[in-house]
């Protein structure tokens, strides 16, 4: 009998899976899904429902790229005769779309002229070199540029800044930025960030998250509910525009950002703990550096664009306009080129939210909404504040697990369709939970700050569901009192409205 064994039919199938599982779920998810289809002839709702599963469990599995699956409903929602191939397309380009496309834009520009980094190393010089007043430092001042540009672009731009602040304090011995090889051995020769370092870290990831949620162009959830939210309530006197989504945010994003700061500091720089070891590390370490040097919206969107690619990036052609002395020899640079904009902007995502938008026009359009919302009416006997604590807690905890965006296009769509079921104002709803579908402080898959720091900083994931547990239960509770005080300064009405209650129209 001969030595060599054949694998089992087992471990062949195992192996197959392992290397080919993407191929292995893109055709398995739609056969699990397709008893909707047979069980059901006829019923466009559930033709809906199997179409909005397949595109769900695409976007949170990624066996196909994200931006593709988007664009599954342009071909399919004709297909299955639930849309129009026009009306389809036309949620690929809506005024939100337009306004986000812009704000990218917008954002570019100030990474073109390295506005950000400019900020960034002036507040490092302000606040001086104490590790404690550097942290509040650079959480403040990543929380402020997350307000305008995009959260990856943020964290991604103050990770070599942390990096080289970290480097000057560990020379100059403040403090220790690697754990000792007996608390944490090296893994391939890499050693780990001391849990000083990790607070640094960390903060920058988290106070992206947090300030994304600060102004209507911060992060791309926040313009997905909005357009879901106007899509589905087109009668709407309610709006979510730019100045009412500051009024209602940034109280919570101030109180998060302190909050954030108090978190790291307790749980990992020894606030509060003078006799710990951190604590007596810092407080030595900043003596002794005492003397050491310190380190509608849309259309006003776009032409703020436009006006980006006409102005010079200096003003010398001011001097050659009244002066008679030699013209230069090559035109000014504009403020900002087409080709950094072409490289640096993210188009995927403009697809990314189309889509969303037209998978929950379908859900309007074929009834599939109704009929989910009809399911949950029993719900109606639970306090306001219970239905808002369930959707925040689903929005933080299901965005952990997948990219923000897709989470919001499936969860925004049912919690609409509730609100009208159980005769709430969709708003009270949409907001807060709108807004929690940003805050993944646990996992670096969770969004892409996390994954940026945590390979950056070698971090493993045990450190993040660590630190993500004060900021995961701050900002849930900020999110609950702020839609009790601050959504009723913003939208004082409380009853269920009119525009609410208007069905739309059948349009295929």
């Amino acid at each position: 009998m001969s030595d060599f064994e054949l694998p089992s039919k087992a471990a062949l199938a195992t192996r197959f899976c392992r290397y080919h599982w993407k191929g292995v779920l893109t055709i398995c998810i739609p056969l699990a899904f397709s008893p909707l289809i047979f069980c059901f002839p006829g019923r466009a709702e559930f033709r809906c429902m199997y179409l909005i599963l397949i595109c769900c469990f695409y976007w949170i599995t990624e066996c196909i790229p994200l931006y593709v699956t988007s664009l599954m409903p342009i071909f399919a929602l004709p297909a299955m005769q639930i849309l129009s191939s026009e009306r389809t397309c036309q949620n690929y380009f809506k005024d939100t779309l337009a306004m986000f496309l812009g704000s990218l834009i917008v954002a570019s520009a100030i990474e073109y002229c390295n506005l950000h980094k400019r900020l960034a190393l002036k507040t490092i010089l302000l606040v001086g070199c104490s590790p404690r007043r550097l942290h509040i430092g650079l959480i403040c001042v990543t929380s402020f540029i997350s307000m305008w540009i995009s959260n990856s672009a943020t964290t991604a731009m103050m990770c070599p800044i942390v990096k080289a602040v970290l480097q000057e304090l560990e020379t100059n011995h403040v403090l220790e930025i690697w754990m000792p090889e007996d608390e944490e051995p090296a893994s391939e020769g890499k050693r780990h960030s001391s849990r000083v370092a990790l607070a640094f870290y960390f903060g920058i990831a988290y106070a992206s998250t947090i300030g994304g949620c600060g102004t209507l162009i911060g992060t791309g959830t926040n313009l997905t509910f909005k357009g879901l939210f106007e899509g589905r309530f087109p009668e709407a006197t309610d709006k979510i525009d730019f100045p009412r989504f500051m009024g209602w945010s940034m109280p919570m994003v101030i109180g998060d950002t302190v909050l954030l700061f108090l978190s790291l500091q307790i749980s990992h720089m020894g606030l509060g703990r003078r006799s710990s070891q951190v604590a007596k590390e810092l407080s030595s370490g900043a003596q002794a550096a005492d003397t050491v040097s310190s380190i509608k919206t849309s259309a006003a969107v776009m032409l703020t664009v436009l006006a980006l690619f006409l102005f010079p990036m200096t003003c010398y052609y001011c001097h050659h306009l009244r002066s008679k002395g030699p013209h230069p020899s090559q035109r000014e640079r504009s403020l900002l080129t087409w080709d950094f904009v072409h490289n640096h902007v993210p188009w995927g995502l403009v697809f990314l939210l189309g889509g969303g938008f037209a998978l929950a026009d379908a859900s309007q359009e074929s009834g599939m909404a109704k009929l989910l919302g009809e399911t949950m009416s029993a719900l109606q006997s639970w306090p306001d504040f219970a239905i808002q604590f369930s959707a925040i807690s689903a929005g933080i905890f299901l965005t952990n697990f997948s990219a923000n965006v897709p989470i919001c296009n499936i969860l925004i769509p049912i919690l609409q369709e509730l609100a009208v079921a159980i005769k709430m104002n969709p708003i009270m709803l949409v907001f807060p939970a709108g807004i929690a579908t940003s805050m993944a402080f646990h996992l670096p898959v969770g969004t892409p700050p996390n994954a940026i720091v945590a390979g950056y900083a070698g971090i493993k994931s045990k450190y993040m569901v660590e630190a993500g547990i004060l900021p995961t239960i701050f900002t849930l509770l900020m999110l609950l009192v702020n839609v009790q005080i601050m959504h009723y300064l913003i939208y004082p009405s409380r009853e269920f409205p009119i525009w609410a209650q208007t069905p739309r129209n059948n349009e295929f």
